[in-house]
């Protein structure tokens, strides 16, 4: 997978003498779809057994879909912590998440390609999947398959580029009052708090022109009560039907965790210095990789060795009815974490060391969130408690085989040593270990 990819959109109008419908017969061209150079619309023509890189469609179906999908598109995080098998629309069509984020629901009777395109925080993940075999009702088979990340924004501006251009093709050929129009004029015309709203509806995963007084109540309490990165990762998480539940936990979890003074002021303190550097990477596991490297330098411990985290943050459990809110937790000096369930050592560990991630690099929120959202924040925040708890130098230390051989009794005997799961030494080995 490629990182900062470009995304983009290349067509050239063509002549449509035989389609009806003006909008369509007034959008009609030749269409290429590139991610940094990888082109996603690669297709083998049935008939004439040959490839091409283009599809020949009207623009006027994928510029609707976009118009209508635009704040998901933007805000909707959830399907990150989906597998990427579950992205495909042709193997996973009944996820209904996929109207809003695969290119295919453009539909209209036109082939578009199986292109999930998914918002993880300042990039957005894209991934492409190849047709085995042509439907039987079409006369092309994809051919290209990936995954790449690419910059939000400049991935905003393509897509409203072109949603904009389509608009301008429309005029020019006479074709007015479209429901392109009607969409894209109320997007562009809503105030911030308007659309500030549509965006918080679309964190939670619903539409938000959808009619539900006792959800956009919801939204408003969360927006008045919580600010920053703390409201994001709520809105990320928790369950639509249970926000009023949600918000009353994070009420209680606050005041829990501001009363909690067990853990060492000191401590924290201490860490505070190694966290003070500018990360040279830009994959979000490799900065969280290179942070916990620099706090277990300071803490003095060995890559071989366990780390300890009580004495740096302490831990309460008040139960939580929405298991996407793990735990929230507050720094004033000291940093104290309230976990939504009780969890066996390994989890709580793991818990531990995300908290600390927050109380070192966004101290200034005064508390946080640890949820199952995947934005990239979240994925620093995880990378960094895996290498804090289990340096992959340090499980090579522990390994009698290659990272290669190693079977269930190796990652069982590391993981006893660093006192984490399995799965979390399975999960080092394969990304830094495993050429």
């Amino acid at each position: 997978m490629s990182a900062d990819d470009s995304f983009d959109l290349r067509f050239e109008w063509e002549a449509a003498p035989t389609v009806r419908a003006a909008e369509l017969q007034a959008t009609w061209a030749r269409l290429e779809l590139w991610v940094g150079d990888e082109c996603v619309t690669r297709v083998e023509d049935i008939e004439s057994a040959s490839a091409r890189r283009s599809l020949y469609v009207s623009l006027y179906p994928l510029a609707e879909w976009l118009a209508y999908s635009w704040w998901f598109l933007k805000a909707d995080h959830r399907p990150s912590s989906l597998p990427t098998r579950l992205w495909s629309f042709q193997r996973a069509r009944s996820q209904s998440w996929l109207d809003q984020h695969n290119v295919r629901a453009a539909g209209d009777g036109y082939s578009w390609p199986d292109l999930t395109i998914v918002p993880e925080g300042n990039r957005t993940r894209l991934a492409w999947y190849r047709e085995n075999s042509p439907s039987s009702n079409r006369l092309i088979r994809f051919l290209s398959q990936g995954e790449a990340l690419v910059n939000a924004e400049a991935l905003e501006r393509r897509l409203a580029d072109f949603v904009g251009t389509v608009l301008t093709r429309l005029i020019e050929q006479g074709v007015h009052n479209t429901r392109l129009a009607e969409e894209w004029t109320a997007i562009q015309g809503m105030d911030d708090e308007e659309a500030e709203f549509c965006l918080a509806a679309a964190r939670l995963g619903v539409d938000p022109y959808v009619d539900d007084e006792r959800l956009e109540q919801a939204i408003l309490e969360s927006a008045e009560e919580l600010d920053g990165p703390v409201l994001a990762d709520f809105l990320d998480a928790v369950d639509p039907a249970r926000i009023g539940s949600g918000l009353a936990w994070v009420r209680a979890a606050t005041e829990r965790a501001e009363m909690d003074h067990s853990a060492s002021e000191s401590a924290l303190g201490t860490l505070r210095d190694a966290a003070r550097f500018e990360a040279h990477e830009t994959r979000a596991w490799q900065i969280g990789w290179e942070q916990a490297r620099r706090v277990r330098k300071s803490l003095g411990v060995p890559t071989a060795d366990r780390v300890e985290l009580d004495q740096v943050i302490s831990t309460s459990v008040l139960r939580s009815q929405d298991h996407g809110l793990q735990g929230l937790g507050a720094v004033d000096g000291k940093a104290s974490l309230v976990l939504g369930r009780a969890m066996v050592r390994e989890s709580e560990r793991f818990a531990q060391a995300r908290a600390l991630w927050h109380a070192l690099f966004e101290h200034d929120t005064g508390r946080f969130l640890i949820t199952s959202s995947h934005t990239d924040r979240q994925k620093v925040e995880r990378a960094f408690a895996a290498e804090l708890l289990a340096p992959a130098e340090g499980i090579e230390k522990q390994l009698t085989v290659s990272p290669v051989e190693v079977e269930a009794e190796d990652l069982d005997d590391a993981a006893d040593r660093f006192a984490v799961s399995s799965l979390l030494i399975r999960h080092q080995i394969d990304n830094q270990l495993v050429p």
